[in-house]
């Protein structure tokens, strides 16, 4: 799964699926299929069912921040563990790991990492409520969760499946292999819900998020394999 994410058509594809919800949602010549028939009836659900400590307590928080704080725990497990078990190597992955979640796909306590704060200025979509005062397109909690859970699957975990001469360990691998795309999608639908649920996105803000983590997943696993090559050779 490793290297189908690292490779340039999934990146496009990630790219593509943004391009396509952006349009539908932002531009004035489009069907609007995704504000009409998926947005506003998600969002009316939302305001008739839920009440405002649920939405808030449970959907915007709970279950929004639940996959992006076990993720950054694994972070700190699986970087430390790959620190001690590749040294200087451990290091340089981590180090292009943290640059990509400051300037990308990272969960900044104090507002969006700079790609997804200049996305949502250049958009400036407004949220389906009040209850924050930022822009909503993309959503910067779905991508945070793709991209923290899939830099975790796909570039923190496998080294830690290489044995100490470098083969790998065939029990290991496979159950992070088997484990990390399920694993992968239902964190992504997890925090998306939340967000929803919380009042806090429309559901397509949080499908571009989905899209935009996944592209910047792809261009970590790629600079992170080509080190290890580097590393090979």
């Amino acid at each position: 799964m490793n290297s189908l994410v690292s490779r340039p058509a999934f990146l496009f594809a990630a790219a593509v699926g943004f391009s396509i919800i952006a349009f539908d949602v932002h531009n004035s010549s489009s069907p609007h299929f995704l504000p009409q028939y998926i947005d506003q009836p998600a969002h009316a659900w939302v305001k008739a069912n839920l009440p405002a400590p649920i939405k808030k307590l449970v959907a915007d928080k709970l279950i929004s921040d639940l996959f992006i704080t076990g993720g950054i725990g694994g972070w700190v497990v699986a970087g430390a563990a790959g620190i001690g078990k590749s040294g200087w190597v451990g290091i340089r992955r981590l180090a292009i790991v943290l640059f990509m979640y400051i300037y990308g796909g990272g969960s900044i306590s104090h507002g969006d990492p700079f790609v997804v704060d200049q996305l949502k200025t250049q958009f400036q979509r407004l949220r389906p409520s009040n209850i924050h005062n930022t822009y909503a397109f993309p959503s910067g909690h779905t991508t945070a969760d793709v991209f923290i859970m899939g830099i975790l699957l796909f570039v923190l975990l496998p080294p830690l499946a290489l044995n100490s001469d470098h083969t790998r360990n065939s029990k290991v691998q496979s159950v992070v292999q088997n484990a990390a795309l399920p694993l992968w999608v239902f964190s992504a639908v997890t925090t998306a819900t939340g967000r929803v649920l919380g009042d806090a996105h429309w559901v397509s803000d949080t499908m571009a998020g989905a899209c935009l983590g996944a592209a910047l997943v792809s261009v970590t696993t790629f600079l992170c394999n080509r080190l290890a090559a580097d590393v090979k050779q």
